[in-house]
C-alpha cells in the first residue's frame, strides 16, 4: 500500500458507559506504538473546538481503522451517532475493512449489517482485546506512516558492520515478511561521536536491532560503551530508541549490549531462527512479548470435523 494521510492509527469510538475498559484497551495499544485517538487524551486539542465538526472529520478522514464498541448506551448517544455516521461514510468511501465492530451486547446499529464480523469483547481482558487489535492492524498494512517527515519512520533499524551484510540483509527480509517497517544501517568502526553525526541525519525510528558477531566483539572501545551504543540509537534528538542484539555468531557482548533483549540466530534451522527474530522484534517495537491468545473458534463444532 501507499502512503497514508490519516493522523491516527486507531481511532476508539464509544459510549462513556464502557470507558473503564476502553481506557486500558487505549492504554495498551499506545504501549504497542500505535497512535491513539482517545478522547480523554485530546482534551487540550478538543478545547474551544466544535465537537460536530471535529469528530467527523477524526472519523471520517484522519483514522486508518475505528474500532466501534457496540452497547445499548453506543447507539442512543447523540455523539456515538455522529461517530458511527462519520464512521460509515469513509467505509462506504474505501471499500476496505475500516471499521472493527467490537461488541459489549447484541445491539444492532443502523448501517452496520448482521454479516460484518464483529468480536464480543466481554470474553477478553483489555489487554488482550487490545493484542488482537494489534495483529488486525499489522494484517492489514497498516505499518506505513503518513506523508511528510514521519512517513520515512521505520518499525525496526538494523545496524551492523559490512562484514556482516547477508546476514543483516536476510534478518531485514525475514522482518518484512512480518509486515515491519525496515531500514538498514551500516555501522563502521569510526567511533561513538561520528555515529551519533550520521544518526542526526538518518530517518527516525522506533527500535534498533544490533547485528552481533565476532567485527562486533572486536570494535574500537567508543562503541563498546553505553554512551556508543545510545548516541547510535537517539536519534540526534536525545530520545533513546529500544536496542535489542541479534547475534549472529558465537561472541561476546560487551558493556551495554551485554544486558538488553537478545536472541540467537545461529546454530538453529531457518525457521526457528526467524521465529526468534520476530519473536524479539515484537519484544522491542512493542515494548514486551506478549504470548499468544487463544481466539474462540467463531463457528460450530461441528464446523471442524
Amino acid at each position: 500500500m501507499g502512503e497514508r494521510a490519516w493522523k491516527y492509527d486507531v481511532a476508539l469510538s464509544f459510549a462513556g458507559s464502557e470507558r473503564a475498559y476502553v481506557h486500558q484497551v487505549a492504554e495498551e495499544l499506545k504501549a504497542f506504538g500505535l497512535r491513539v485517538f482517545y478522547d480523554t487524551d485530546e482534551q487540550v486539542a478538543l478545547f474551544g473546538n466544535y465537537l460536530t465538526e471535529v469528530l467527523p472529520a477524526v472519523y471520517s478522514e484522519q483514522a486508518g481503522v475505528v474500532v466501534m464498541f457496540i452497547s445499548a448506551e453506543y447507539a442512543r448517544r447523540d455523539w456515538t451517532i455522529l461517530e458511527r455516521r462519520a464512521a460509515l461514510e469513509r467505509a462506504v468511501r474505501e471499500r476496505r475493512e475500516y471499521i472493527l465492530p467490537a461488541r459489549f451486547d447484541v445491539t444492532v446499529l443502523p448501517g452496520i449489517p448482521s454479516s460484518l464480523v464483529s468480536l464480543d469483547v466481554t470474553k477478553y481482558a483489555p489487554a488482550q482485546f487490545a493484542e488482537l487489535l494489534r495483529a488486525k492492524w499489522v494484517s492489514l498494512d497498516m505499518a506505513t506512516r503518513p506523508s511528510g517527515p514521519a512517513a520515512r519512520a521505520s518499525d525496526i533499524r538494523v545496524l551492523y558492520l559490512s562484514p556482516d551484510g547477508q546476514w543483516a540483509v536476510w534478518i531485514a527480509e525475514q522482518l518484512r515478511r512480518h509486515r515491519f517497517v525496515v531500514d538498514e544501517w551500516v555501522w563502521e568502526a569510526a567511533g561513538a561521536a561520528e555515529s551519533g553525526r550520521c544518526a542526526e541525519r538518518a530517518p527516525v525510528t522506533v527500535a534498533n536491532l544490533i547485528v552481533a558477531s565476532r567485527a562486533f566483539s572486536a570494535m574500537t572501545p567508543g562503541w563498546k560503551t553505553d554512551d556508543g551504543i545510545f548516541s547510535a540509537a537517539d536519534h540526534g534528538d536525545g530520545r533513546g530508541r529500544p536496542i535489542a542484539v541479534a547475534r549472529i555468531e558465537e561472541c561476546e557482548l560487551p558493556g551495554f549490549a551485554g544486558r538488553i533483549k537478545s536472541c540467537d540466530l545461529f546454530g538453529v534451522d531457518a525457521a526457528t531462527a526467524s521465529r526468534r527474530l520476530v519473536d524479539l522484534a515484537n519484544a522491542v517495537r512493542f515494548g514486551t512479548s506478549r504470548p499468544l491468545i487463544d481466539v474462540p473458534f467463531p463457528g460450530r463444532a461441528e464446523d471442524s470435523t
